[in-house]
């Protein structure tokens, strides 16, 4: 909550500053006002995603007791239903905030199941990563190397969370590099035309 709060407060700041950061290039005053309902949802959804994803690793310590806790073997707690259902609650929350960002639920669905499509690729991925190296493993290399790849694939790492954080990071730091160069393009193609206004 206190994150989510920060957000839309550095958010609504950043939208007074943005302005005067571009006078130079804007030819218009740009009228700024604060949206409360905008405000609302970033910290609803903030919020909501926060506490859903944290019930993933949450919930599988609400059944062990102190002693349990305190031993360092590693044992199974049995199954359980209840990881399945927040996962379910998670696809349904990206689902219901694809649809209510792009208002249209073909476009929702397309894009959810993208998503899906990158968490399992990238998870794919990082458990190939994890049999390679435990196959191919250096055994005559350096002490410093030897650590750190068996390190890949040693009970309880986060391996595959660490390679799906990275990927999806990285495709969204490559769309935005993406992006970048579109617009440029286009101001370019607009400003190249001497019969075409500037702007």
């Amino acid at each position: 909550l206190i994150g989510s709060i920060l957000g839309a407060a550095l958010g609504a700041a950043i939208q007074y500053i943005l302005p005067e950061l571009f006078r130079d290039f804007l030819l218009v005053d740009v009228p700024v006002g604060l949206s409360p309902e905008a405000i609302s949802e970033g910290v609803l959804t903030g919020v909501i995603a926060a506490v859903l994803f944290a019930l993933l690793s949450l919930l599988r310590l609400r059944k062990i007791s102190p002693l349990k806790a305190i031993r360092t073997s590693v044992e199974t707690m049995g199954k359980d239903r209840a990881p399945w259902l927040v996962a379910a609650g998670i696809l349904v929350f990206i689902l219901l905030f694809s649809r209510v960002q792009l208002e249209a639920w073909d476009s929702a669905i397309y894009f959810s199941v993208g998503i899906l499509f990158s968490f399992a690729l990238l998870t794919g991925l990082a458990r190939l990563a994890i049999w390679a190296v435990r196959r191919f493993f250096p055994t005559g290399s350096p002490f410093v190397l030897r650590q750190g790849l068996a390190n890949l694939y040693r009970p309880n790492n986060q391996t595959p969370m660490l390679i799906v954080t990275i990927g999806l990071g990285t495709a969204l730091i490559a769309t935005l590099f993406i992006s970048q160069e579109l617009l440029v393009d286009k101001v370019r193609l607009t400003s190249a035309a001497e019969s075409r206004p500037n702007m």
